[in-house]
């Protein structure tokens, strides 16, 4: 049995909570985004969900998959950006170029499909590659 501040803790999802961390670390997404067409049509989430629960695992090797494209520095550089580091200051801490590290994040930009940094770093923490701040 657990208590009443125990129950609270457990329930919650928030960052920094053992449920919020359990749900991102197994989270699927319902639509990657490579699937969607600009000006294309509206996503069905109901018949997306129904076409999910028919592939299960596929849809957990697609998400694996698209973890593993980031190397370890790519993903330490996007860590640094969560934390709101600008490219002078990753590339003081790593002890590299300002430009290595631009072409770090030129990299993370296509891999991840995203153009700023923001987005990044939001799906980073989507696909688990990076904590919630």
């Amino acid at each position: 049995m657990t208590n009443a501040t125990e129950s609270l803790e457990l329930t919650r999802v928030g960052p920094a909570t053992p449920m919020g961390a359990l749900m991102r670390q197994y989270w699927l997404p319902a639509l990657m985004s490579s699937e969607l067409k600009a000006g294309g049509d509206p996503v069905r989430l109901l018949r997306r969900c129904r076409a999910l629960a028919r592939r299960g695992g596929a849809v957990i090797a697609e998400v694996e998959a698209e973890r593993e494209r980031l190397s370890s520095r790519e993903r330490g550089i996007v860590e640094l950006i969560a934390q709101g580091q600008s490219n002078k200051e990753i590339a003081r801490t790593l002890g590299i170029t300002p430009e290595t590290v631009k072409s770090h994040i030129k990299s993370v930009f296509t891999k991840l499909e995203v153009d700023k940094r923001a987005q990044a770093v939001s799906r980073a923490q989507a696909l688990g590659l990076v904590k919630h701040s």
